[in-house]
């Protein structure tokens, strides 16, 4: 008996066949749709979650050698000024992301100087749906509708109060990132599928 067990829980192990990594994102995903719903409890709010998503989403993304090396001890993550997330993202600050430790800096603008920025995000009341100025080795993240679709790389969507997670992959390649496949199962591909 302990053997049909044993056999049922390896089969029912690679079901799921998650790194721990993709199962921390899904349940951050559920959290998000949770805290984001109408019935709201006293647990984190949808900024906090949102906030932590961003940050795990970040883990799941590779930069050229030449934009975040070996011997460059920070990945730089930058935001307009109060932006909602503000408190959230600044707590992040000195938090490891592949061995780099992560630095919140605030920009003037929504796109004032993102020269030192390896992630630059936006957030959806601060992005007037210009076109994104996207550069070499920097990754954009919005939660604004439609920002995949106007150049941006990653949307943090909202659909049926679940988080909906959209990669303009086409983006993504031409600024020199790669995104792990296992984050690209996750998302809607927009905007160059998969060359």
């Amino acid at each position: 008996m302990d053997g049909l067990s044993d056999d049922m829980n390896r089969d029912r192990k690679r079901t799921i066949g998650l790194s721990p990594g993709m199962r921390y994102l899904f349940i951050a995903f559920a959290l998000f749709a949770c805290a984001t719903g109408p019935a709201q409890s006293a647990g984190p709010t949808g900024e906090q979650l949102k906030a932590a998503l961003l940050f795990k989403l970040i883990k799941f993304v590779t930069w050229p050698t030449d934009t975040l090396t070996e011997e460059k001890s920070e990945l730089v993550l930058c935001a307009p000024g109060r932006a909602p997330l503000d408190g959230q993202l600044r707590a992040l600050q000195g938090k490891k992301v592949k061995g780099h430790r992560l630095k919140m800096v605030e920009l003037a603008t929504n796109q004032a100087d993102t020269q030192g920025c390896q992630v630059l995000f936006l957030p959806k009341d601060r992005w007037g749906r210009e076109k994104v100025s996207n550069r070499q080795g920097m990754l954009t993240i919005s939660d604004a509708k439609g920002f995949a679709n106007q150049d941006g790389m990653i949307e943090l969507g909202e659909r049926r109060k679940r988080v909906e997670l959209r990669i303009n992959l086409e983006q993504v390649r031409e600024y020199g990132l790669q995104v792990d496949s296992q984050l690209l199962a996750l998302a809607t591909i927009v905007g160059g599928k998969g060359k």
